[in-house]
């Protein structure tokens, strides 16, 4: 079965319709639009129009030869490798002290003081700096024997680069 046409309304071939929405427009109204449109129209005694912009102050072109380009900082496979760490991390896993040490740096100042860090209680002082502090110890040092292979890069061109004997084979 053909769907029904809806039925087109028969419109005057000097009707003036509107470009947005395509009703007619009544007669009257649009005079009026015109009217007031050819009233805000400059036109000088010798019958060309005046440009209302002509006079006004114009921006000077920007000289994009004197502009500096910016360096974009690069990402290193290690930052992406914290951040991918501290964003997955569990934080229920998360060492309490360490959240009492940094909160306790990170405090506000008062108003009207500067912004240093807040003073630490003394009797929790030791803790916090435990907390956040690191001892590197002959144990937990990672070493590789002197006679293992290098570690695998990820890909050639990256191995190529970071090779120390790329640079002896190029000079």
């Amino acid at each position: 079965e053909a769907p029904a046409a809806e039925p087109v309304a028969e419109v005057d071939p000097g009707a003036i319709l509107d470009a947005a929405t395509g009703e007619v427009i009544d007669p009257a109204v649009a005079a009026a639009a015109v009217a007031a449109a050819e009233a805000e129209l400059a036109i000088s005694d010798s019958g060309e129009m005046v440009d209302p912009a002509a006079g006004l102050a114009v921006a000077e072109p920007i000289d994009l030869e004197a502009v500096e380009p910016v360096d974009a900082p690069v990402v290193s496979e290690a930052e992406v490798e914290s951040l991918t760490e501290l964003l997955t991390l569990d934080p229920t896993s998360v060492n309490a002290e360490a959240l009492v040490a940094a909160a306790a740096l990170a405090a506000p100042a008062a108003e009207g003081e500067t912004a240093a860090p807040a003073p630490l209680d003394p009797e929790t002082s030791a803790d916090v700096v435990s907390a956040v502090t690191e001892t590197i110890a002959a144990e937990t040092v990672r070493t590789r024997p002197r006679n293992s292979p290098p570690p695998r890069w990820p890909c050639p061109k990256a191995r190529k680069a970071a090779s120390p004997t790329s640079k002896r084979r190029a000079s």
